[in-house]
């Protein structure tokens, strides 16, 4: 998949989209962005996850 750039402001909200085809990938267990080498976001359907980590935890 292509890597896309996003940005935003202080008090926006933007969507981080994941594009994923399970019918050629299987089932998933999670996505995790990152800013740089730091993890900003997990997603986990199966666990029940979805939360912002790290200094994105308050945003």
């Amino acid at each position: 998949l292509p890597q896309r750039d996003l940005s935003g402001l202080v008090g926006e909200t933007i969507n981080l989209p994941c594009d994923v085809d399970t019918e050629k990938c299987g089932d998933l267990h999670s996505i995790k962005w990152y800013r740089g080498s730091s993890r900003i976001f997990v997603f986990s359907e199966m666990a029940g996850i979805a939360r912002s980590e790290g200094d994105y935890t308050e945003r």
